[in-house]
This record gives structure tokens, C-alpha cells and sequence, in this order.
């Protein structure tokens, strides 16, 4: 069983369409082709999104603060947008949100 895609920063699930979008940053991997042998969808690049090194999955919330830092490599803007959520208390994702 695989489980649904989720905001690399706070976690939401991205069950329903439009929950979720991807952006590519500076390490971006266009070369990037899913295996033959996975037909599960089991592989992921080093911060566990479905995909090539330097694409990552934000929920609505950090989306527009993703974008902006698309000349980083996907794992700066992660650590910077995990860094400004502590910062601002976001509060965490909850089911009812």
C-alpha cells in the first residue's frame, strides 16, 4: 500500500484533487523517470516526494512561500519554510482544517 502524497512542511494529506501542488527547485531533476520495476509509485528522492531530487509537494498554506524560494535547493526552502512555521506558531494540519 502507498501512501498519498503529503506538504513536505507541516504534513497535510493530499487526498482530495487540488490539495496539494508541486514546485521545482534549483536541483530539479528533469531527467528523472520513474522505474520500471515500480508500478506502486515506492521511489523518492531524498526528502521523500514521489519524484526527482528537487521536487516537493506543499499543501495550500505553503505554497505561495515555496514559490518564492525556488532558487534554492528543495531542501533550503524546506528548512526555511519549517523555520518561519515554528516561528509564526503555525498550528499543526488537523483532520477538520
Amino acid at each position: 500500500m502507498v501512501a498519498p502524497p503529503c506538504c513536505i512542511v507541516c504534513g497535510q494529506l493530499g487526498i482530495l484533487k487540488d490539495q496539494l501542488q508541486s514546485v521545482q527547485f534549483t536541483d530539479y531533476d528533469p531527467s528523472w523517470t520513474t522505474p520500471d520495476w515500480d508500478d506502486t509509485g515506492s521511489t523518492h528522492n531524498s526528502m521523500g516526494v514521489h519524484g526527482p531530487e528537487g521536487l516537493g509537494m506543499f499543501c495550500r498554506t505553503h505554497l505561495e512561500g515555496a514559490m518564492q524560494l525556488r532558487r534554492l535547493t528543495l531542501a533550503e526552502a524546506v528548512a526555511r519554510l519549517q523555520k518561519e512555521s515554528t516561528s509564526t506558531r503555525e498550528a499543526p494540519y488537523s483532520e477538520g482544517s
